[in-house]
C-alpha cells in the first residue's frame, strides 16, 4: 500500500482585483499551500456580473466566457496566474465587476479562496493593481 500525502489547498491570493480598462489584461494569482508532492490541476472560469464578456472582458463581441486549467507541477509551490483580456471601450460608465471561479482540484485537494471579483474601471480606480507577483 502506498500513501501519498496530497493535502494541499489552492486559492486566489486575493478575493478582489481592480483594473483600468486601458490596462489590457488583469492577472490573477493562484497560490498552492500544503503538500507539493504531487502535480495538481484546478479549473477556472469567468462569470458575468455587471461587466459582460465581449463588452468589458474576453474577446470583443464574443459572449463566450473565458476558462482554462492551471497546473501546479510536483515539487513546486510557485503561484500560477490567470490572464484575462480587458476590453477598452469608449463608453463612460461606472465601475463594473465580473468573477473568476476555481473548481475541480485534482488529487482530492481542496480550494481555499474559490472566487475572485474583478472590478473594471473606465476611469482609473483608486488602488488599481493586478493580483500577481510584480503586478
Amino acid at each position: 500500500i502506498t500513501i501519498n500525502d496530497s493535502d494541499s489547498v489552492v486559492g486566489f491570493t486575493s478575493p478582489t482585483a481592480q483594473v483600468d480598462e486601458t490596462a489590457g489584461n488583469v492577472i490573477l494569482a493562484v497560490h498552492r499551500t500544503g503538500s507539493t508532492g504531487l502535480a495538481q490541476t484546478v479549473n477556472w472560469a469567468t462569470l458575468n456580473g455587471t461587466a459582460m464578456a465581449g463588452q468589458d472582458f474576453g474577446a470583443l463581441a464574443s459572449t463566450v466566457q473565458r476558462s482554462g486549467t492551471l497546473t501546479f507541477p510536483a515539487g513546486s509551490s510557485a503561484d500560477q496566474t490567470i490572464t484575462i483580456p480587458i476590453i477598452n471601450d469608449t463608453t463612460i460608465e461606472s465601475p463594473e465587476t465580473f468573477t473568476v471561479n476555481l473548481s475541480v482540484p485534482t488529487n482530492g485537494d481542496s480550494i481555499g479562496t474559490a472566487t475572485a471579483t474583478v472590478q473594471v474601471c473606465a476611469n482609473p480606480c483608486s488602488g488599481v493593481g493586478n493580483l500577481a507577483p510584480g503586478g
